[in-house]
């Protein structure tokens, strides 16, 4: 964490100082009478150097921001499709084995150990249906990850069941008519 706070705090400090110095310098540069005498001057020199240094580190920065953001857009897409097949995973396990559980226990509730092996079989099948950067996502997100996404996609279909989760804003999106 801390190199990270650097690299963002060292470009404007770069900045900073770089002006700081050309204020100063310069100033005392200026004080000649003639306009030669300010340009031979190796203060104003130094400056120039110090800001077009500084200048050259905040195009880094920026450069480097941007590449984080392409980053971080990629693995949003990533989560996107891992939560959507997720979803689809969740959906068929209750299609082909929730609803005949609770059909057939006599309160209609699933007992601890059906809940569990319900969530395996919804991740194994979201394994199988994921594909590209979601299926590499499913694989290094964890189990606590898979579970915690799993039961929020879960709580979302309990509270209505006619929806497809959106995992970039975690707001329900329509399904398609069938």
């Amino acid at each position: 964490m801390s190199k990270f706070i650097w690299n963002k705090a060292l470009a404007p400090l770069m900045l900073v100082l770089a002006l700081c110095s050309t204020m100063v310098m310069g100033a005392d540069a200026a004080a000649g009478d003639a306009v030669s005498a300010f340009w031979q001057n190796p203060a104003v020199w130094v400056a120039i150097l110090a800001v077009g240094g500084a200048a050259i580190g905040a195009a880094f920065y920026f450069i480097k921001q941007v590449q984080w953001l392409k980053n971080l857009i990629e693995n949003n897409q990533a989560a996107r499709d891992a939560v959507e097949a997720i979803h689809a995973g969740v959906v068929d396990t209750y299609e082909s084995y929730v609803k005949a559980r609770k059909d057939a226990s006599a309160d209609g509730v699933l007992t601890e150990e059906e809940k569990k092996y319900a969530r395996e079989l919804a991740i194994n099948k979201a394994m199988a249906v994921a594909k590209g950067p979601g299926l590499v996502f499913l694989k290094e997100a964890g189990a606590p990850l898979l579970n915690s996404l799993v039961q929020q996609v879960v709580n979302k279909l309990k509270k209505d069941p006619g929806v497809v989760v959106n995992a970039a804003t975690e707001t329900p999106a329509a399904t398609p008519a069938q």
